[in-house]
């Protein structure tokens, strides 16, 4: 029963923009640590990427591009830590200044090269909304 109960904490694992990247990763390392007492067996590269999912919407760009570029499955859970605790300064600017910002990514495709080939360019644009 209580195996149970910690994997559908694990499915559920999610955290809120209050809660910070410290209590996330020591909240989510406990849950992991029960799981495992219990003879649950789960990847690095699943907790890497459950970790990564279940944070903020702030974090989307920074965790877009971990879950990219990034080696997740021989990557530590505290070599991750580490890595999303150099974005966190940045993270937090980025909501304290604009709570009511949002982050707008186009795409274009344009047919310009020599060979034909469709050529894709993102633009990430910050759109603020003023209270009025």
């Amino acid at each position: 029963m209580q195996k149970t109960i910690l994997k559908q904490n694990y499915e559920n694992f999610a955290t809120s923009s209050q809660e910070g990247l410290d209590k996330t990763y020591d909240r989510f390392q406990k849950l992991i640590s029960q799981l495992e007492n219990h003879g649950e067996v789960i990847s690095q590269e699943d907790a890497n990427m459950k970790l990564l999912k279940s944070l903020p919407s702030a974090w989307n760009n920074i965790t877009l591009i971990m879950r990219n570029k990034i080696d997740l499955d021989t990557l530590s859970m505290d070599d991750l830590y580490n890595n999303l605790k150099v974005y966190e300064s940045e993270i937090k600017g980025q909501t304290s200044s604009n709570s009511n910002s949002q982050n707008v990514a186009f795409v274009s495709s344009n047919n310009s090269n020599s060979t034909n080939e469709t050529v894709n360019t993102a633009h990430i644009v910050s759109a603020a909304s003023a209270k009025n």
